[in-house]
């Protein structure tokens, strides 16, 4: 059962998955629609799961379930994790390389580096401790919407700098 974002429960578990490429805006429009086909049929244990899901900046894909309603078991996980990774199989791209870090330059423009280069990336100057960095794990709606896109010194992040 598809639900607006707005009635999702601050608790919602979310799942975000970052491309290692920029989706087309035909792209964004042909994965918006797989989503929201899944989405319509996603459950847990022959239960319907309360989801919503997006697709942000041409690069994440965003799934949320609101386990107020019904908890997403393993198995409606592995669905949703073969769906991801059809998706990724479909468009050529990466969807679950968590080693990519996406972050914003000063100029507004979304790029990706691997992780391990954040610290040469600081050296260079090309980013510093104040660069917006997207926290792909986070957990439930309320931090993605307040610890989702953070400076990189107020993230996990910060580590490897």
């Amino acid at each position: 059962m598809i639900t607006t974002y707005q009635d999702l429960h601050p608790t919602s578990k979310v799942w975000i998955f970052q491309s290692s490429t920029l989706f087309t805006d035909s792209q964004t429009t042909e994965i918006k629609a797989l989503l929201n086909n899944f989405l319509h049929e996603w459950t847990a244990h022959h239960m319907a799961l309360k989801t919503f899901g997006d697709v942000l900046h041409h690069r994440f894909i965003v799934l949320i379930v609101d386990e107020t309603y019904t908890h997403a078991s393993g198995c409606s996980v592995d669905k949703m994790t073969r769906f991801i990774q059809e998706l990724g199989n479909q468009h050529g791209t990466d969807l679950l390389d968590r080693m990519q870090v996406a972050y914003l330059t000063s100029d507004k423009e979304l790029k990706t580096t691997d992780l391990n280069q954040l610290a040469s990336k600081i050296e260079s100057g090309e980013i510093d401790t104040d660069t917006l960095v997207f926290n792909n794990l986070v957990a439930n709606k309320s931090d993605f919407e307040n610890k989702w896109m953070v400076k990189i010194s107020d993230s996990w992040h910060k580590r490897f700098i």
